[in-house]
């Protein structure tokens, strides 16, 4: 069920926007705000509706079994450097004082 839908029928128990604003501990504006979508719901209001946002779009990441990983691939040069840092080549072309 969507949010607004569900804040609608809370408002109707409590008896009206404000009066469930009020029991929330929010302003009776962020309250219109959310049920009519201007506003995403925060905290406050996920709490009192006993719900938690979850992205959309996550990566979820699982062990592999031993037979799915493939042998270790070897780095090219340029990214083997890269990783060791600078040589004392690179570091012996600057000036001394």
């Amino acid at each position: 069920m969507e949010v607004h839908i569900r804040l609608r029928k809370a408002a109707a128990k409590a008896g009206s926007e404000a009066a469930l604003a009020r029991q929330i501990g929010i302003t009776r504006q962020s309250l219109a705000d959310v049920i009519n979508s201007r506003r995403e719901p925060g905290p406050t209001i996920l709490t009192f509706l006993r719900l938690q946002k979850v992205a959309v779009g996550r990566t979820l990441y699982t062990p592999l079994d031993d037979s799915e990983v493939g042998p270790k691939a070897a780095r090219s040069e340029r990214r083997q450097r890269a990783w060791d840092g600078p040589s004392v080549a690179q570091t012996d072309s600057v000036a001394a004082p």
